[in-house]
Formats: structure tokens, C-alpha cells, sequence
């Protein structure tokens, strides 16, 4: 018997092959889990016309929208104009509140209308969307009576849009939803005053999950 053939029937050699054999399967399947990714559609509108727009990682752009890792709970969206801070682990629950899109109007330089569009699933005055605000989006922009207060809940009524007027703001405006419970953690809008050519400025996204 040669060497080789010894060493191949060994009782070392089995051994060592009874140890390789789990861990190889669980390298396998940890990979497997690495790799699995949730796909989306998603188009982005400024009055009317899509707009193009980037992903920051771990989201990958498709042609129709992007795909993340399974368990990825956001997913940030640039455009010409502004983000979307999409938060896709709620996408289909919204338990949080969402707002889906926003109009600005103005009449007088620095003095805005902001209309924004809210989905929350709302189960009654238990649990509802309870306000939504325009705020500063960074250190360099500024905002004044931004808030608006929803007085009572909509369950027959998702999505539903709602207006604050003569808010006060210069550089970019972050328009966020909250609920009653949960506070804020749904998705944001994000948008740079000084990029649309013309106002009123609607933007407006679709957002679905692929099977």
C-alpha cells in the first residue's frame, strides 16, 4: 500500500473529513443568506416629470428602482433637487408615519405653502398620525412655523394631504411625519429651496416591493 493510499484511509483522514463537512455546509449557507437581496420599483416626480436619482450603499440601482440586503431598514435618495429617506422595513406596515410626497407654493420670497402627503396606518385616536413639520434640513438653512398639528386620525382616509402656510425658511427644508406613539421614523423628504425653477414645486414618488 503506498503512502498516499495510507494517509487516504487513515483514521486522521476520516476525521478530518467529518469536521470539514458541517462547517463547508455552513459556509455555504451563510453565504447564502449574504447574498439574498429585496428587490423595488421606484420612480421619483418634480411636476409631473421623473426625475433621475443615485443610491447611497448598500442599495444597488436597477433600471426600475434598486435592490438592498434582506433586513436593510433604509435607504437613502439623491436628486437634482433633494433625498428621500426611505424607510423600506416599514414600507408595508406604516407604522410609522410616511410622507409620500410634498407641493411647495410661494407667494413672497423666503414665505412658503408646503402641502404633504402622509400614509400611516391609523387605528383610530390609539394610535394615529399626528402632525407633520418642515424643518431645517441642515446647520446653513433655517425654518420658522413649520408645524402642523393633525387633530384627528384618518383611517378612511390614506394617503391624505394636509397644508401649513407662511412658514419661514431659506436653504433646504426636511419634511418629516409623526404619530402618536411611535414619533417620528418614517420616510423624509428632503428638498434644496433654491433648485426648482418654478414654484409651485410638486415632488412626488412611487415606491413598490418586488416579489
Amino acid at each position: 500500500m503506498t503512502a498516499a493510499k495510507r494517509l487516504t484511509n487513515s483514521p486522521a483522514h476520516a476525521s478530518y473529513g467529518a469536521y470539514m463537512k458541517p462547517v463547508l455546509i455552513t459556509l455555504f449557507l451563510l453565504s447564502s443568506v449574504a447574498l439574498a437581496q429585496t428587490s423595488y420599483q421606484l420612480s421619483i416626480y418634480a411636476n409631473g416629470s421623473p426625475l433621475e436619482f443615485t443610491l447611497m450603499p448598500p442599495a444597488e440601482r436597477t433600471d426600475t428602482g434598486f435592490t438592498v440586503p434582506e433586513g436593510t431598514e433604509r435607504v437613502t435618495v439623491s436628486f437634482n433637487s433633494g433625498t428621500l429617506d426611505l424607510n423600506i422595513a416599514d414600507w408595508q406596515v406604516f407604522d410609522y408615519a410616511h410622507v409620500l410626497g410634498i407641493n411647495v407654493s410661494t407667494r413672497a420670497a423666503g414665505t412658503y405653502t408646503v402641502a404633504a402627503t402622509v400614509r400611516h396606518r391609523d387605528e383610530g385616536w390609539e394610535h394615529y398620525a399626528d402632525a407633520f413639520e418642515v424643518s431645517a434640513a441642515d446647520d446653513t438653512s433655517n425654518v420658522t412655523n413649520g408645524l402642523r398639528i393633525l387633530t384627528h386620525p384618518h383611517d378612511t382616509e390614506q394617503p391624505f394631504t394636509r397644508s401649513q402656510s407662511s412658514i419661514n425658511a431659506t436653504g433646504s427644508i426636511r419634511v418629516h411625519a409623526r404619530d402618536n406613539i411611535h414619533g417620528e421614523g418614517g420616510s423624509v423628504i428632503t428638498l434644496d429651496l433654491t433648485q426648482p425653477s418654478v414654484f409651485p414645486y410638486e415632488l412626488t414618488y412611487d415606491l413598490t416591493q418586488l416579489e
